[in-house]
């Protein structure tokens, strides 16, 4: 399944299509930019499945109601599964004063489930810490890791449903994983989860 990063539309947040080419089922991951970025893959006839958000933050979720007109199914943490109602928890409030509120979610997931896109099996991996229903995506040789883990660094724990002591616990589960993972994060560059044992957060 292939990965295409999307430049986003403000706010320095990562989008992301997994395009199942055999199939023609696509999904995107945190939608921060208008579904007309993926015009080429409607007019080819391509399926759009699902919008599978990493957490319930603004800048991840900007376009989820466009995407969700296009046919997909919205998926969210059960964790976060109450931020796209409510803009205080979402944080539209605290930094635009803007009570923006979206519909709820079609599919509410839980750690472990496995979210069908074409024959991959996508595997949904709860990290709490930057949010109680923060999630990694895991399939193939690809980990989606959301606001939980960048290059070099791991999610801010200083907003609502932050925990620094479940980021903790997240970073040694994450720790404990012994198959090394191409790392698409919610902001910043590509990296890979050997790489952050070596050099970042995590410990081998």
């Amino acid at each position: 399944m292939r990965v295409i990063t999307l430049d986003s539309a403000g706010y320095a947040s990562n989008s992301y299509l997994l395009v199942d080419d055999k199939s023609k089922e696509f999904a995107v991951v945190d939608p921060s930019v208008d579904p007309a970025v993926a015009e080429s893959y409607f007019s080819d006839g391509y399926n759009l499945k699902y919008v599978l958000l990493t957490h319930g933050h603004f800048d991840h979720i900007l376009f989820v109601d466009e995407w969700r007109a296009k046919g997909a199914k919205v998926c969210v943490h059960e964790g976060d599964a109450d931020f796209l109602g409510d803009p205080s928890k979402s944080l539209y409030l605290q930094f635009f004063a803007r009570d923006t509120k979206h519909k709820d979610a079609d599919i509410v997931l839980r750690d472990k489930d496995i979210i069908k896109l074409g024959n991959t099996d996508i595997t949904v991996f709860n990290t709490p810490g930057h949010t109680k229903g923060s999630v990694c995506y895991l399939f193939d040789d690809v980990m989606i890791s959301g606001d939980t883990l960048f290059e070099g660094s791991i999610g801010r724990t200083d907003l609502y449903g932050s925990s620094y002591e479940d980021m903790l616990e997240t970073i040694e589960k994450l720790s404990l994983i012994k198959k090394d993972y191409t790392v698409y994060p919610g902001h910043g560059g590509v990296t890979t989860l050997f790489h952050e044992k070596a050099y970042g957060y995590l410990h081998d």
